[in-house]
Parts: C-alpha cells; sequence; structure tokens
C-alpha cells in the first residue's frame, strides 16, 4: 500500500530499522527512539515459543480509532529477539488510535496477537504503544488473510475472501478494500460497488439488498433492510399495509429505481428523499388516489391520499386525478350528486328541500317534489304544509318514528291479505305501522280473499273450486297440482328386477305375492345404465378424423318399489270430477299368475 509505506518511521535501533525497511523506512544507528509526531510501537513477543519466532515472517498491523488502516510486512529476523519496535506516522493530527497487531508464518497463520491501549495523538510528540502478544497455536490465519470459510480464520470470520476482524454484515462496507484489508471499512460516499443501493418496491421488495441499514446519510434515512445474504432486519411496514390497494389494468407501475441512491461513508445508504415521485400514479378507489413514492429508505411503496370536494378520482384523465368538475352524478363521491347548472358537485339535500331527482337527496328519495324520508309511493305525500320532507298516510297521523304502511284486506280472516288489493278499490288502506286497521294485514298474497281455503301453503286437495275466484289453485302457485295421478291407458303390471334393466313390466308375475304397478319408473335400488355414445367427426384442418368418448354410465333409481304408482286414474280426468277409471293394483297368488286388480270410481281433486 503505498501511501502507509511513508507512515511506518524508521526504529531508534538497528533491529528495527531493518524490520521496516522493506516498508520504505530509512535505516539509522540513533540509539533513541524519535521524538517527532507520531507514534512509537513496541510489540513484546516473548510469549511466542522459540519456534514460534523463528516461524514468524509477516507482521499485520490493523489500526483502527481516528484513522482505520492495515499493513502487512516483513519482521524477519528481527523479531526472533522477541521484541519488535517501529513508528507509526498518522495523516490525521488528532484523535485516539488503537494497534493491533498479528505475527503470522509464511501461510499467513496466527503465531501471535495483541492489542494496544488507545493512545491520544499529541502535536509535535511521538507517543508511545506497546503491544503484549499472546501465543497462538498457528493453526488458523490471521487478519487480512485470504481465506474461503469462517472456520479458516482464528477471528473466526471469513468475509469477502479475507479473514476479518468483525462479521462485517453491513450495507455498504467491505473487509478486502485496499490500504484496510481485514478491517470492516465502509465504501466511499457517493460509491455503491456492491449495488446495494439501487432501489426496490414496498410490494416485494426487489432490487436493492439493503443490508442491515445505518445512520441517515445523504438525502435519506439510514438503510432498510433487504435480501442480501448478509442482510439483517426487512422493510420497515408501510403506513398503507391495512389499506386495500386495487391495482388498475395492466398491474401497478413502479420504477423503484428512482427511490435507491449512493452509498452513505457511514455504513449505510443514502437514498432518494422521501416523497419522491417512483411510478405511475392510478384511482385505487372511486374516492382515494394512489401515487407510487419513495419513503427515503430505498423503497418504492404506495401513498393514498383521499379526494376532496365531493368529486371522484378519474382514472381515465390524463393525467390520472382526482376530479374538479363534473358531468354526472358517477363524477362526485357518495353524498354529493352533480349540479348540471354549474357541472360541479354539491352535497346532498335534506328531507324537505326541493328536489327533481333521487340522486339530490341525501335520503335517495325525492317525492312530491322534495327530499323525502322515504320512497312515499302515492297516495302518500311528502310535501304537506307543516311536514315538508316526511311521507305521511292519507287521513292518518302516526307518532313519531312510526312509518306509513298499506295494509290489504283479509276478508276471509285466514291472515292473508288480497294480493289485488288497492287503495284506489278500497281493498288496501294506508295506516300506522303495527296498527292495521280492522279487517286489514301487512300479508298482500291471498289469490282468493272470500274462500279461507286458499292461501299460500295450503297442502290440502279440494273437489271444488274455490269460493270467490273460482279457482282450483288453493295453494296460490300458480300452478293446479292434481291430488291423484293419472296413468294414461296403462294396466297393472310386474315390474322386472333393476338387473334386468327395468323395461317394460310383465303381465305375470315370477315371485309370488309380487306387487304390480301402473308404471316401472326408474327408482328406489341403484341401476346402473350403460349409454355408447354416437361417432361424431371432428374436423382440425388439415386432417379430419372420427372422434368417439368413452361409454357413459348414468346410475339412476331402479323400479317398480314407489307405493303411489300401486293405483290411479288410467285416463284424464278434471278437477273436481269422477270417473270409473281409478284401478288398484295387488299382487299375484302364485308364480305366473296375474295381478288381483279392482277398478273403481274416483273424484279428483286439486289445489
Amino acid at each position: 500500500m503505498k501511501p502507509f509505506a511513508h507512515h511506518l518511521a524508521c526504529a531508534a535501533v538497528a533491529m528495527a530499522a531493518t524490520v521496516l525497511a522493506g516498508a520504505g523506512c530509512k535505516s539509522t544507528s540513533t540509539a533513541a527512539p524519535p521524538s517527532t509526531f507520531g507514534v512509537n510501537i513496541t510489540v513484546n513477543a516473548k510469549a511466542l515459543s522459540s519456534a514460534q519466532l523463528g516461524m514468524a515472517s509477516v507482521g499485520s498491523l490493523v489500526v483502527t480509532g481516528a484513522e482505520p488502516r492495515t499493513k502487512t510486512f516483513s519482521v524477519t529476523p528481527q523479531i526472533t529477539s522477541g521484541q519488535l519496535t517501529f513508528q507509526y506516522l498518522p495523516t490525521v493530527t488528532s484523535g485516539m488510535l488503537t494497534f493491533a497487531f498479528e505475527a503470522l508464518d509464511a501461510s499467513g497463520n496466527l503465531l501471535g496477537s495483541g492489542t494496544s491501549a488507545a493512545v491520544t495523538l499529541e502535536a509535535g510528540l511521538a507517543v508511545p504503544a506497546t503491544i503484549t502478544l499472546t501465543a497462538a497455536p498457528g493453526t488458523a490465519k490471521g487478519v487480512g488473510t485470504n481465506c474461503t470459510a469462517d472456520a479458516q480464520c482464528a477471528s473466526g470470520f471469513c468475509t469477502d475472501g479475507v479473514c476479518c476482524q468483525e462479521a462485517c454484515k453491513d450495507t455498504c462496507v467491505s473487509c478486502a478494500l485496499e490500504n484496510t484489508k481485514g478491517l470492516c471499512t465502509a465504501y466511499a460516499v457517493g460509491s455503491d460497488p456492491e449495488k446495494e443501493c439501487v432501489g426496490f418496491t414496498m410490494a416485494d421488495s426487489s432490487g436493492g439488498s439493503g443490508g442491515h441499514g445505518g445512520a441517515a446519510g445523504q438525502g435519506g434515512e439510514a438503510g432498510a433492510g433487504g435480501g442480501r445474504a448478509d442482510a439483517g432486519t426487512t422493510v420497515d411496514a408501510s403506513t398503507t399495509d391495512a389499506e386495500t390497494i386495487n391495482a388498475p389494468d395492466g398491474g401497478i407501475v413502479e420504477t423503484a429505481s428512482k427511490c435507491g441512491g449512493m452509498c452513505s461513508g457511514m455504513r449505510s445508504c443514502a437514498f432518494a428523499k422521501a416523497g419522491t415521485s417512483c411510478g405511475s400514479v392510478f384511482c385505487n378507489t372511486h374516492k382515494d388516489l394512489a401515487s407510487p413514492i419513495c419513503d427515503g429508505k430505498g423503497s418504492c411503496g404506495l401513498t393514498l391520499t383521499d379526494c376532496t370536494g365531493g368529486y371522484a378520482c378519474d382514472a381515465t384523465g390524463k393525467p390520472v386525478a382526482c376530479r374538479s368538475t363534473c358531468s354526472a352524478n358517477t363524477d362526485c363521491l357518495a353524498g354529493y350528486y352533480c349540479n348540471g347548472t354549474n357541472n360541479m358537485c354539491a352535497g346532498t339535500k335534506a328531507d324537505g328541500l326541493t328536489c327533481q331527482t333521487d340522486a339530490e337527496c341525501t335520503s335517495s328519495h325525492c317525492a312530491s317534489g322534495v327530499c323525502c324520508n322515504t320512497a312515499c309511493d302515492s297516495p302518500n305525500t311528502c310535501n304537506n304544509q307543516g311536514s315538508a320532507g316526511k311521507c305521511q298516510c292519507p287521513g292518518v297521523t302516526c307518532a313519531a318514528g312510526v312509518a306509513c304502511q298499506i295494509f290489504y284486506a283479509d276478508t276471509d280472516v285466514d291472515g292473508y291479505g288480497d294480493r289485488n288489493g288497492t287503495l284506489a278499490a278500497g281493498t288496501a288502506k294506508a295506516g300506522c305501522a303495527g296498527s292495521p286497521p280492522t279487517g286489514f294485514v301487512a300479508d298482500n298474497t291471498d289469490c282468493d280473499d272470500k274462500d279461507a281455503n286458499v292461501h299460500p301453503g295450503q297442502t290440502t286437495y279440494f273437489a271444488s273450486v274455490s269460493k270467490g275466484t273460482g279457482t282450483f289453485d288453493y295453494d296460490c302457485d300458480g300452478t293446479i297440482e292434481k291430488g291423484t295421478p293419472e296413468y294414461l291407458g296403462a294396466s297393472c303390471t310386474f315390474c322386472p328386477s333393476c338387473q334386468s334393466g327395468c323395461a317394460t313390466g310383465a303381465t305375470t308375475c315370477s315371485t309370488s305375492g309380487a306387487q304390480s304397478s301402473l308404471v316401472c319408473p326408474l327408482e328406489g335400488t341403484i341401476c346402473p345404465i350403460l349409454v355408447q355414445p354416437t361417432q361424431t367427426l371432428m374436423s382440425v384442418a388439415p386432417v379430419t378424423e372420427a372422434a368417439t368418448g368413452p361409454p357413459i354410465v348414468i346410475k339412476t333409481a331402479c323400479c317398480g318399489c314407489n307405493t303411489a304408482d300401486h293405483a290411479g286414474f288410467t285416463t284424464t280426468v278434471s278437477c273436481g270430477a269422477s270417473a270409473n277409471t281409478y284401478v288398484t293394483c295387488g299382487t299375484c297368488s302364485a308364480v305366473g299368475a296375474g295381478s288381483s286388480s279392482t277398478v273403481g270410481s274416483r273424484q279428483q281433486t286439486c289445489r
């Protein structure tokens, strides 16, 4: 190291002078130590054995404090005496320095080491420093020696390819810099040789590695964590972590490099200042704007800003921004509407104020020309003198807080109101909620309000039409369901087994006592049916080929198990009519016998 060679001054004795000749010192025959400015260093190596002193060939000096520096130089043959002296000339003129010395063999293995007490520099004086070595086994390498693993180093740390005094895992540091090899040293201000300060995104921490972080540098705060193998903590959580981010089509566009920086010279990165733009702005929601900005710690994250003045975020704008005018209600936020007179978003109106559209009202109801507390369907009104904004029932005064409600006539007193009731016909009346007029109910689902048997949910079948509208639709579901099943043209047969494929029934039984049925539906036990798909042509240019699929197995129910198909009409019978076609299927008395069926008259019921 060229500059350092001039900082090791000549020793007072011939032995020391010879030691430092290779480091650029001039020899001297003076017996007294120099008195010029610097540090007179004495290395006491008497703790080393004669064999170790004989192997010691290299000295490694590590200077820390006001002037960090390292240097290796030859110590043979002078160290064999057990003592070595030389002078260190610093470039700084004040401050404290501490010296560590290691005696190494030709392979860089540590034979002995020691550290001086801290010394304070004094102008015009050479202050003394003594380093007493402690013997080492010589099985591990000394500081600054090339290495590939921690175990090779006496310090226990192999970093950047050399044995280092410490782990040296901070940001913007190296243990292999010229003049300080073996000493963890910060990179110079404005440099970034390992690309640790290039910036990263808050979303995935991509980009620069960041390291542990450190003190604040130029243009930013202390470094944040990152992805480097020797890095420590992760990125600080964003203040928007709890917010829901709705990425636009095409995703969030960020330029993380804009948040990067350079090394600060203080074991940290000096990142771009907080607030620097690092991406494309977009509408996160109808009411807030998302802006990618740098946080001053190297990360590009999102900041959400609420739109103000009632205006919504304009995702189609160039640039994307919160609106300042409107042309439709959707251009305004909730609680505002677009005033077509001046194209400005205005606050919605309270009940009782004049309006033309529902959008103008806070209640979302514009009735009778004023904002109303409810939809206020006619003939209710919301603009009565002295009570504008309150929907009132015609001819009825409800207590405060009690809503107006329409009730429907329940003439047949079955609890279900006339579904065709109207205020104009008198089959519906206005009243106060919870206090229906006599003979009226809140329900309006009765399709015949003059017959108590007619109402939703009716399960009974009837043989005659209802008393009012004359309908068989007793359950008001809009369809007619017959009480007795009809099997047109059917006769009692014995259904085959599931294994036989559930085919048409036979007129005689194969088992004594078997029950016959009017129809053999697929019901009861699982019965597999194999269906072979037909062959179709698939044209895939330029080749046309036939394609078929595998057989389809349909699992459905087997036959002859439902008691409902043991009896029924064999002809169509209208609701309320009677017919002599009601057949009841019986059982067979012996194998090969027919069914003991009966035929009688029965009336068809419906609902």
